[in-house]
C-alpha cells in the first residue's frame, strides 16, 4: 500500500466515481468495493470524508470527497 493524498479529477454518477485522472490517465472505474464516512476531528472543524475503494485498470485504490471543498482526493494506491 502507497499513501499518496494528492488532488484527484473525479467523472461521477449517481454520486459515485466512474473514472479519475491519475498521471496523465484517465482510469475507468470497475467496481466500487466499500464506502465508508469519516467525520474525522470534527470537534476541531474537520469536515467529513466520504471514502471510496475501487478498482480501476487493473488495480486498487482509495479515493475520498470532502464535502466541505467539493474535492476529491487519491488517498492510497495498493499494491
Amino acid at each position: 500500500m502507497r499513501l499518496v493524498n494528492r488532488p484527484l479529477t473525479v467523472r461521477t454518477a449517481a454520486g459515485l466515481p466512474r473514472a479519475f485522472t491519475w498521471q496523465g490517465r484517465e482510469l475507468c472505474v470497475d467496481a466500487v468495493r466499500d464506502v465508508w464516512a469519516d467525520t474525522g476531528e470534527w470537534w476541531r472543524g474537520e469536515p467529513e470524508k466520504i471514502f471510496y475503494r475501487v478498482s480501476a485498470g487493473g488495480g486498487l485504490y482509495e479515493v475520498y470527497f470532502e464535502s466541505a471543498s467539493a474535492s476529491w482526493v487519491l488517498y492510497k494506491i495498493y499494491d
